[in-house]
């Protein structure tokens, strides 16, 4: 009778001791729930909850969270996109409200527009394969990952360069990614700032 209750105290103490680390010092791996970067193994970082090395599918909150070469998008590191088998260039820039994009309307290349201002999206080595390509971009807060406005959609026309524009009076200030999609593919990202 003796050895059973030393068998069962000494259960009874593993299965505290077992609880004990795996509350309090057990480190989660990749993808692992934390509330602080002491939840996670060495070299991870509690991001969005979740330990993250910032290497291809990691958790993160920005661009600096992933390892060089990668971006944060809709808070994951993904490889960053490539626009060169579709165009050449791509232009984000500023126009007149009401004015047309193109040629004719002289844009001013930045990333920082007032909620008065119209950006301009302009493509320039369009490939021939293009045709009839729809092209559209996205505004997205980097913090949460939500998308804050999506442009109109449009269809690329065959010519070798192409713009597209819109006003941005709907847009709050703030600083937002720019992603422009080809056929709903991720061809290109920057960031770009709306004042007011």
């Amino acid at each position: 009778m003796r050895t059973f209750w030393i068998v069962l105290i000494v259960v009874l103490l593993a299965a505290a001791g077992f609880s004990l680390w795996y509350f309090f010092m057990k480190k989660n791996p990749e993808g692992g729930m934390c509330r602080s970067d002491s939840k996670c193994q060495l070299e991870l970082k509690c991001l969005s909850n979740k330990c993250s090395s910032g290497t291809l599918g990691s958790s993160c909150g920005q661009k600096s969270d992933c390892t060089p070469g990668l971006i944060c998008k809709k808070l994951m590191c993904t490889a960053a996109p490539d626009y060169s088998k579709y165009f050449s260039s791509i232009v984000i820039g500023k126009i007149k409200p009401g004015s047309a994009p193109g040629p004719d309307n002289p844009v001013t290349v930045t990333n920082t527009m007032s909620t008065t201002d119209s950006i301009e999206i302009d493509l320039t080595g369009i490939k021939p394969t293009m045709t009839d390509k729809e092209i559209y971009f996205e505004l997205v807060n980097p913090t949460t990952g939500d998308t804050v406005y999506t442009g109109q959609k449009q269809s690329l026309n065959g010519h070798e360069t192409q713009g597209m524009g819109t006003s941005l009076s709907a847009v709050a200030p703030g600083t937002y990614d720019f992603n422009f999609y080809l056929n709903n593919e991720f061809v290109y990202t920057t960031q770009i700032t709306v004042t007011k």
